[in-house]
């Protein structure tokens, strides 16, 4: 059961208690999958809103009423809202839909999945992204749909000068929070760091 949050602030001399609409939940939890997928979504409030483009949902957005079908990858975020309380924290989860010809791809080393829903990865400007790490098991292969070391955003760039010019670019990656501001993350057993 999900209760109602009270969050306390002191205004002068009296204090103030607002109402925050409960948490949402979503199911099953972004990731890679090889074809379309349900999402659900769960709440105990009034009202879900929600977005597939990675923008804020708002009080316009589109209203959840049935499960969602994914059949392109899509960075769902959808909050929680209630006449009597104040929105909730939103929900962000990356839906990453395979190409039917890399859904059976495997590696002996580890595996990086970077998804710009559509834009590209320009040199010295930021673009906000999902990235996934995926460790290959010891003496196994690495799938693209198998469970990962780190699932989150990260703002990604290309970088170098010469070697631009060549098909395969070199990134810089900071790991950030759903805000976009750097967020220490430990990716394949390093030290958490953002970049």
């Amino acid at each position: 059961m999900t209760a109602w949050i009270a969050c306390a602030s002191a205004f002068g001399a009296g204090e103030v208690k607002t109402l925050v609409a409960p948490s949402l939940g979503a199911a099953p939890k972004g990731g890679v999958f090889a074809s379309n997928v349900v999402v659900t979504l769960t709440t105990t409030a009034k009202e879900i809103r929600y977005t597939l483009d990675g923008s804020e949902p708002a009080t316009n957005s589109a209203l959840y009423t049935t499960p969602l079908l994914l059949t392109n990858s899509a960075l769902l975020q959808a909050r929680a809202f209630s006449s009597d309380a104040k929105a909730s924290d939103s929900l962000l989860e990356t839906y990453t839909l395979l190409e039917t010809n890399v859904a059976d791809f495997t590696s002996p080393l580890p595996l990086v999945v970077i998804n710009t829903f559509g834009r590209p990865i320009q040199p010295g400007t930021n673009l906000l992204a999902s990235i996934r790490f995926i460790n290959a098991p010891t003496n196994q292969r690495a799938t693209l749909t198998a469970a990962c070391d780190f699932d989150g955003r990260a703002a990604i760039k290309a970088r170098g000068y010469t070697s631009l010019r060549y098909p395969k670019k070199s990134f810089a990656i900071e790991t950030v929070d759903n805000l976009g501001h750097g967020w220490p993350a430990s990716i394949p057993g390093f030290p958490a760091d953002t970049d």
